[in-house]
């Protein structure tokens, strides 16, 4: 399955322009200072996986990503979050759930019951 069909299937990102998707891994490909553009412009999923020998720069690449995501985040827009996942085991916790119990971890607050999202039981969960 392309990266276009899977945004199409499960929904693109509110502000993804088709014209700008990806439709190949060669498009994927940038430089330095590109791993925003490339990441808000050509993945319409928003969805991001990173991987390489130790040492290859994942996590600098990541943190990047993520300080430009949280300059140009808009007030109530969702906050990026970088998770390691070395630590999750799917047989003991489905992937949801060890997301929002390391949220919980770091952020107390975030434990709380949601306001905004009913039939969400905390607020990393929503």
């Amino acid at each position: 399955m392309t990266l276009v069909q899977t945004a199409q299937e499960q929904g693109a990102a509110v502000d993804s322009d088709p014209s700008r998707w990806a439709t190949g891994p060669e498009e994927l490909a940038g430089r330095g200072n590109q791993i925003l553009t490339v990441f808000r412009d050509r993945v319409p999923t928003r969805g991001l996986v990173v991987l390489g020998a130790p040492a290859a720069g994942k996590t600098m690449l990541l943190s990047r990503l993520l300080l430009e995501l949280v300059e140009c985040r808009t007030p109530g827009a969702p906050v990026p979050v970088l998770f390691t996942l070395s630590s999750w085991d799917p047989e003991e916790q489905d992937l949801e759930s060890y997301l929002a119990h390391r949220l919980t971890q770091g952020f107390e607050d975030l434990a709380l019951p949601s306001v905004q999202s009913l039939g969400q039981p905390s607020r990393a969960r929503a």
